[in-house]
């Protein structure tokens, strides 16, 4: 994987998504392509 240079801070949407991380529920995330919906999980 490519690291990009300039790396944006996604605090709300890690917020967001952090309290269903280890669990046993499924979340998809949507979007638009290359906007750094996988970045966020690292």
């Amino acid at each position: 994987m490519k690291i990009p240079e300039l790396i944006k801070q996604r605090n709300t949407y890690v917020e967001r998504v952090s309290s269903f991380i280890r669990k046993s529920l499924v979340k998809v995330l949507v979007g638009h392509r290359r906007v750094g919906k996988n970045y966020i999980l690292y």
